[in-house]
């Protein structure tokens, strides 16, 4: 008798959503970087939140895999809908670092592969892997969209990009 197995979740079940340690350990850098107050109430404990930090203050949730886009797009989005918060979406390769997809509540369309910019003491800003568009500002007030870049240069524009890739920090250099 030959026995099949599916792994596929029922109708009414959600998917899981699975975080690595590393992509965890980035998720609780880049929180810290924002230096939110981290929300500890019960939508910290809904299962549909497992896996983010929710920041209540900054109106923010913070989502993380290891999946390349446009995996988990879906889903994030429907957290920041339910909760009426913006979302960022860190995304981690070991090989490549550490990438941001931004949805601002009530936003259309996300912003993909952005990476974390900052310098010694600033806000970290999330900034476009390649060109130039639109700028974010994220710190404990929430995320605040810019037009103008944060660095006056291309050479101090790459020496304050922090991919995160050896060590989950997002410090920012000098």
């Amino acid at each position: 008798m030959n026995t099949m197995i599916s792994l596929a979740p029922r109708a009414e079940q959600e998917a899981q959503w699975f975080t690595t340690q590393s992509v965890i350990n980035r998720m609780g850098a880049t929180a810290a970087a924002i230096n939110p107050v981290i929300g500890r109430d019960g939508n910290a404990l809904d299962p549909f939140l497992q896996q983010s930090i929710v920041m209540p203050i900054a109106n923010i949730i913070l989502a993380g895999t290891n999946c390349p886009p446009p995996f988990y797009l879906d889903r994030a989005e429907t957290m920041g809908a339910a909760t009426d918060r913006d979302v960022i979406l860190l995304r981690f390769d070991p090989d490549r670092g550490t990438t941001f997809d931004v949805l601002f509540r009530g936003a259309d369309r996300w912003l993909n592969r952005f990476v974390a910019w900052r310098r010694r003491d600033g806000d970290l800003w999330l900034i476009p892997s390649v060109g130039s568009g639109l700028y974010v500002r994220a710190s404990y007030k929430g995320l605040e969209p810019v037009t103008t870049p944060p660095f006056i240069s291309e050479e101090e524009r790459k020496a304050g990009i922090i991919l995160a890739i050896d060590k989950p920090s997002f410090e920012g250099r000098s």
